[in-house]
């Protein structure tokens, strides 16, 4: 729209400049007047034939943009009209355990710098055991995933969690495959 405004206002300046060369800005017409305005006349054609050059260049270069920008549009289309938000982990644990637990997975996560793992939701709760520990169960999107007992030594949280990243990574790359072929057909 800014284009087609900018072509106007554009065109506009280009009429009215062949307008005042043409009809001069005096009035009062003597025979001096007389003859600027018959050599103006006969210089005419060569002014208004390199305008005309200038505005069909103009043109050609206002066509290639809009051509471009349609370009662009119907790329943009093609693609994935869903948000691509990433992966969101979220955090429903209720002990320290399960928050070391919630720490370290999403370090993990993090660093592991997956790749298709666009809209999915990870979700990491616990419930609490009898005992000592609690059950920390995974899931993404509805499907669950991972589960397992917490029990407060930090190395096991930590080898569990190392444990949980690399089985979400495989369900999100097998998610990912199924997701590409289905789109296929």
């Amino acid at each position: 729209m800014r284009d087609v405004l900018m072509f106007i206002v554009l065109m506009g300046l280009l009429v009215t400049t062949v307008s005042s060369e043409c009809w001069g800005q005096d009035s009062t017409h003597n025979k001096k007047d007389s003859l600027n305005i018959k050599e103006k006349y006969k210089r005419l054609p060569d002014s208004t034939k390199i305008q005309r050059e200038e505005l069909q260049k103009f043109k050609k270069a206002f066509e290639k943009v809009i051509r471009e920008k349609k370009l662009k549009q119907k790329k943009e289309v093609k693609k994935d009209p869903t948000l691509n938000i990433g992966t969101i982990i979220v955090d429903h644990t209720l002990s320290r355990m399960g928050e070391n637990f919630y720490r370290l997975f999403y370090q993990k996560w993090q660093n592991a710098n997956i790749k298709n793992s666009h809209n999915s939701i990870i979700t990491l709760s616990e419930r609490p055991l009898p005992g000592l520990g609690s059950l920390l169960t995974i899931k993404i999107g509805y499907q669950k995933v991972y589960s397992a007992r917490l029990q407060p030594r930090y190395q096991y949280i930590k080898a569990l969690s190392q444990q949980a990243v690399a089985r979400c990574q495989n369900v999100i790359k097998q998610q990912a495959l199924v997701s590409k072929q289905l789109s296929g057909y």
